[in-house]
């Protein structure tokens, strides 16, 4: 089973946010990969695997993108509840915690950043590349990478983890 939902609405600080709009992004980023881990897990079979794509936001957050922040770092929690409840099945848990990845979204990110700041988007996305260690904005096909092993039982003795893919914009001991 892999989650991957990520919803960013309304960038504000926690004071400033709309209850609604704050509900909203718990409801897709958190309660969503809940409802499908309480559906599936039940009839899962021992092997099986579980993947919630979480952010580098929910270890260091995103400054006035608290609700993400929070709905990414509540996945992390709940996916490292899910490893440890289900290791007698056998079913694996993990989080995967990208960092600048090009997907629709963060280019919304970097268009409204960038005309905050008075500068092109690509100018952003060029600032965003000098935050990361390995001077590049990551892709999808990063993420999946890591996806398909977990999936696989090269990854078969690995539960609870929350792995970063940030080209070395999180490193942790």
């Amino acid at each position: 089973l892999v989650n991957n939902a990520g919803a960013n609405m309304g960038v504000n600080k926690v004071g400033d946010y709309d209850p609604a709009l704050w509900a909203k992004v718990m409801d897709i980023n958190l309660m969503g990969p809940f409802r499908l881990m309480n559906a599936f897990l039940h009839m899962m079979p021992s092997g099986s695997s579980v993947i919630n794509v979480a952010s580098r936001a929910g270890k260091k957050p995103l400054h006035s993108c608290s609700a993400y922040s929070t709905s990414k770092a509540g996945l992390i929690m709940l996916t490292k509840c899910v490893a440890a409840e289900y290791a007698d099945r056998n079913i694996r848990a993990n989080a995967i915690c990208p960092g600048q990845v090009l997907t629709e979204m963060n280019l919304r990110r970097y268009e409204r950043e960038a005309k905050a700041a008075g500068i092109s988007r690509e100018e952003r996305m060029e600032q965003m590349m000098r935050t990361v260690p390995l001077g590049r904005i990551g892709t999808p096909e990063d993420i999946g990478r890591l996806a398909a092993f977990l999936c696989s039982e090269a990854s078969g003795y690995m539960t609870g983890q929350a792995l970063n893919v940030t080209g070395g914009q999180i490193m942790e001991l």
